[in-house]
């Protein structure tokens, strides 16, 4: 474990979190704490390990009573917490609208990092990527055909947006069918089926 030092405040950080998160782009950043600074989303999810929004009038420390800021934690592909996000904005933006970006970008870093330790596992072991995993059977039958397709390009790593181009589909029709794979499955979201997945 590699120590990272944010804000005096000293984490143990497996090495190969700290490539994944490399590797897609995310750095190491500062950590506000209740002491440094007050209420604040990171230090409320930091404390929840869930996706916490603060407004301005909710913060103690006068610095902060203009902005408001959604946190979230970031967890590794065995549900580890690897890290926090954090979207701070002036608080004439829309809250919500930064709530769900963030939660976008969280299943986009933590679905990065599934199929970064995916990929190491595989080089391994010497086994290639097959172009469409498996899915399991169980699975298999909650879902539609096309919702199927949709899911099998998503753990092959292609993004909405590839997947979108790849079935002639408008990147809202494949969010919705994504939403409806989670509600069939009864899972809140990729993380969470991620993890369904590896208990199969």
């Amino acid at each position: 474990m590699e120590p990272v030092n944010l804000n005096n405040s000293t984490f143990a950080v497996a090495p190969e979190v700290l490539l994944a998160a490399e590797e897609t782009g995310v750095k190491p950043g500062a950590v506000f704490t209740e002491e440094s600074c007050g209420t604040n989303a990171l230090a409320l999810a930091r404390e929840h390990n869930r996706l916490v929004a603060i407004r301005g009038e909710q913060h103690y420390c006068e610095l902060f009573k203009e902005w408001w800021c959604v946190a979230s934690p970031v967890k590794d592909p065995e549900g580890k917490i690897c890290g926090f996000l954090d979207i701070s904005m002036h608080a004439e933006k829309e809250l919500g609208l930064a709530a769900a970006l963030l939660q976008t970008l969280v299943d986009s870093i933590e679905k990065e990092f599934y199929f970064k330790e995916l990929e190491r596992k595989l080089q391994q072991t010497g086994v290639q990527l097959a172009p469409a995993l498996v899915l399991p059977p169980e699975i298999e039958r909650e879902l539609t055909p096309r919702e199927r397709e949709v899911l099998q390009f998503l753990l092959a790593g292609l993004t909405n947006e590839e997947i979108a181009a790849k079935l002639l589909l408008s990147t809202q029709t494949v969010e919705t069918h994504l939403r409806n794979i989670y509600r069939k499955l009864g899972v809140s979201g990729f993380r969470e089926f991620l993890r369904r997945l590896r208990r199969k």
